[in-house]
């Protein structure tokens, strides 16, 4: 293996650790927002989000991915 190669090699390594390392946020973060949902009376969960620094559809995207891994 060149030593281009192994750069190449390093890069793609890095790639896949940032993008586990977003799935892990973004997992911790639908966890976070199921648990904040569940806490809070029927209706109140959109309200409560547009105070958040979280965008509806991240939010959902989160919660999916959260339920997922369990």
């Amino acid at each position: 293996m060149t030593k281009a190669d192994a750069s190449e090699a390093e890069k793609g390594r890095q790639g896949f650790t940032k993008r586990q390392r977003r799935r892990e946020e973004l997992i911790a973060l639908g966890k976070r927002m199921l648990a904040a949902k569940a806490s809070l009376p029927h209706g109140e969960f959109g309200p409560w989000l547009r105070d958040q620094p979280v965008t509806y559809d991240l939010a959902l995207k989160a919660m999916r991915l959260a339920r997922a891994a369990n």
